[in-house]
């Protein structure tokens, strides 16, 4: 069952209603506690394929609940490295290989989310005695919670515990309207992406003309990040709407990051729980160890540089298990320490205020959103094409192809991007005015119908109603 499913937003859209019930805080407990024990069964009911998952659960509450009685960093310390290891293990780490893994099949969906949740609350535990002291239903609720189990978003245990808030007409309409635009964007927008990214790899990697193949590979790597945005965000407007049927706000996940100019400007709009999490717990925490450290003054500017890449590297090593997505974190730690060396360069070279005036400048910012969406999906390789598929594709179009490719793609994506910032300002310009009128609600049914529509023929065209979450494997 994943949140593309309609028999998903069936199961939300019951749980809801019964939680909407009775407010007593026991009932709703109890009841999440089931619902998300009935979605973990819905992947597997076999008690062996469960008991790794439900170990890491167990160690991650005990972690929790140490911080009540140890209250010494040195506590806290162990319990995160061990925590990681496990994970890691778990999660199979190709540098973890000599250990030796698991010998049978067991339950992996949303283990990399739980983590991220129990790891939060096992810092914050030190600073915080209402974690320290929380019970294990509680605790299960977040680590496990449902909607967004599976691929997040990253949301924390301080949020997480407000009471909700009573549900009306507006919050209903709201719900509707989001699921909706998610579905829309998973169904149909994204698999029509992947349908023209894997084509176009497959003529990349055909025999050919070398011309028509570079061209080609302008869908097959220029695509695929849209594909990914749509797959990804429409899950994340997905699980958001059923929040609003619980009376919950679930963090946002993504805010236009196509509209970045620069990488790591980019890395602040999408999967930003992820990104906003690892500013809180590593990237931060690191450059302040690194800002005590007895270092030469001259070595302060850099300092964040170095935070930015090991942070990176870790988001790409938290992807994937294999060595692939490690050379994934290498390139990313490579785009947010080049942006922010560039950024110190530039401001130590023209002086801050003129350095905001050159960054201010149209055309410079032109270039900087295409070299963005460019670096990215040049990163993004390592998602979609395995070794083998790499090699062809490399052996197709030889390393200058490759390089023209990505020039023309510079070029293509500051142009197009551009375009497409610019039409949407008009498109603002215009639809502000009409959506502030007091017949708004009825255009905004009218487009939610649309989408509805959209959905179903789209259904019917290619006979599929659900469509896989590529974060879902993470």
């Amino acid at each position: 069952m994943t949140a593309s499913s309609l028999t998903f937003v069936a199961f939300a859209i019951l749980v809801a209603s019964l939680h909407a019930v009775w407010s007593n805080k026991v009932w709703r407990g109890l009841l999440f506690c089931g619902a998300n024990l009935l979605f973990v069964a819905s992947f597997t009911t076999a008690p062996k394929a469960l008991l790794p998952f439900a170990c890491f659960l167990g160690f991650g509450y005990l972690g929790v609940r140490s911080a009540q009685f140890f209250k010494g960093q040195g506590v806290t310390a162990a319990v995160v490295l061990t925590t990681l290891a496990l994970f890691c293990w778990l999660k199979k780490y190709w540098f973890l290989s000599f250990v030796g893994f698991l010998p049978f099949p067991y339950l992996a969906i949303g283990l990399s989310y739980a983590f991220f949740r129990i790891m939060g609350m096992i810092i914050d535990a030190r600073t915080e005695p209402g974690i320290a002291a929380i019970g294990p239903i509680k605790f299960f609720n977040f680590a496990m919670n449902f909607p967004t189990m599976i691929a997040g978003p990253i949301d924390r245990y301080q949020e997480f515990s407000k009471p909700p808030t009573p549900v009306g007409l507006a919050d209903l309409g709201q719900a509707v309207e989001r699921i909706t635009i998610g579905f829309f964007k998973v169904l149909v927008l994204s698999s029509l992406l992947s349908g023209i990214q894997t084509r176009a790899t497959g003529q990349v990697t055909a025999d050919g003309d070398t011309v028509a193949r570079v061209w080609e590979s302008l869908a097959s790597f220029g695509a695929y990040p849209i594909y990914l945005y749509f797959n990804f965000s429409g899950y994340s407007d997905i699980v958001i709407g059923i929040g609003y049927l619980f009376g919950k706000k679930y963090p946002e996940n993504f805010d236009a990051p196509f509209s970045s100019f620069s990488f790591i400007e980019f890395w602040s709009r999408w999967h930003m729980t992820l990104s906003n999490w690892l500013k809180d717990y590593v990237y931060t925490p690191f450059l302040m160890s690194l800002m005590k450290a007895n270092m030469p003054r001259s070595f302060d500017p850099y300092l964040g540089t170095l935070a930015y890449f090991v942070t990176f590297f870790l988001i790409g090593i938290w992807h994937g298990s294999t060595i692939v997505f490690a050379i994934y974190g290498l390139l990313l730690a490579l785009g947010v320490s080049i942006n922010k060396l560039h950024q110190t360069y530039m401001q130590k070279a023209l002086g801050k205020k003129q350095y905001k005036i050159v960054a201010a400048n149209r055309y410079y910012k032109f270039v900087a959103r295409g070299l963005t969406y460019t670096w990215y999906s040049f990163c993004m390789i390592c998602f979609w094409a395995n070794g083998e598929t790499a090699t062809r594709i490399v052996g197709a179009l030889g390393i200058p192809g490759m390089i023209f490719s990505f020039a023309e793609l510079l070029v293509l994506a500051t142009v197009a991007l551009n375009l497409w910032e610019g039409g949407v300002e008009r498109v603002r310009g215009i639809a502000g005015p009409a959506l502030a009128a007091a017949y708004a609600p009825y255009l905004r049914a009218a487009a939610v119908g649309a989408l509805v529509f959209g959905c179903i023929a789209n259904a019917v065209l290619t006979q599929k109603v659900n469509a896989d979450i590529i974060y879902q494997a993470f």
